[in-house]
């Protein structure tokens, strides 16, 4: 009996030892841990800043005007989130402020959503609320070719009726050289796309609505975190502490950063 108990234990504990390792082997694509990837592409830390060169597009030319500098700082860090000055020193008296949290996946900056009551007619103000995501995840790891992930979204609730108002989605386009201050060195920079969708009811017919799209592009450098911002200014200046705009959507800026 004593044998025959062994052999009992034995196959109990090959077949435990052997669940326990096809468990872990499935979970591990959903728990792979990227923090060093994010890190190297996103390097920031308490006290660091970063300074970067904005651009606006003339239509009237299609030549970009220097507007002046904008630097990011890196104030502390506070209930999972860095707390960033962004100081515009051509914008007086603004007190611009982002923050920015890093998971082992993602890159997310917390929204503000000043602005974002313009997306709803002013006839419509009283009966329809807005479903507003709190951060934009402008990154999210694994980066693959042509992957893709939602950033962020804003529903309008009317009633038990739900839909998008606004959406924005990004796509990974791969690995790029970039040229920064006019120097002849290329840098290679990892490429991502994003596109703006706003979805305007038509209030003659409800059930049809008019959709607009926008684009904007971001570049990271390894060990230099976010080197270039170009776009549509709706998604630029969003990110970069300033209040969602629908006036911004007919503004192409650019933000390079200065080394």
């Amino acid at each position: 009996m004593k044998i025959v108990s062994k052999i009992l234990v034995a196959i109990i504990l090959i077949t435990f030892i052997s669940c326990s390792e096809n468990s872990s082997n499935t979970n591990d694509p959903e728990t792979k841990n990227n923090a060093e990837e994010i890190a190297k592409y996103f390097p920031i830390e308490v006290g660091k800043s970063f300074t970067f060169n904005v651009d606006t597009l003339d239509l009237s030319s299609t030549n970009y005007i220097q507007l002046g500098q904008r630097t990011l700082h890196i104030d502390k860090f506070e209930s999972d989130y860095f707390v960033c000055s962004e100081i515009y020193n051509y914008l007086q008296g603004l007190n611009l402020q982002t923050k920015i949290k890093i998971s082992d996946n993602s890159i997310e900056i917390l929204s503000d959503t000043t602005g974002t009551s313009e997306l709803i007619p002013d006839s419509l103000g009283l009966t329809v609320k807005l479903e507003l995501d709190e951060s934009f995840k402008v990154i999210e790891f694994p980066l693959e070719q042509n992957s893709e992930w939602e950033v962020y979204k804003a529903n309008a609730v009317m009633g038990t009726a739900k839909f998008k108002v606004f959406t924005l989605t990004a796509k990974y386009l791969g690995e790029e050289n970039i040229e920064l201050n006019k120097i002849s060195e290329q840098i290679p920079a990892i490429k991502i796309e994003y596109t703006v969708t706003i979805n305007i009811p038509d209030m003659n017919n409800l059930l049809a609505s008019k959709i607009q799209t926008y684009k904007a592009k971001v570049w990271l450098a390894e060990n230099l975190g976010i080197v270039k911002i170009e776009g549509c200014a709706l998604f630029v200046n969003s990110i970069t502490g300033n209040n969602f705009d629908m006036a911004d959507s007919n503004k192409t800026i650019k933000h390079t950063l200065v080394l």
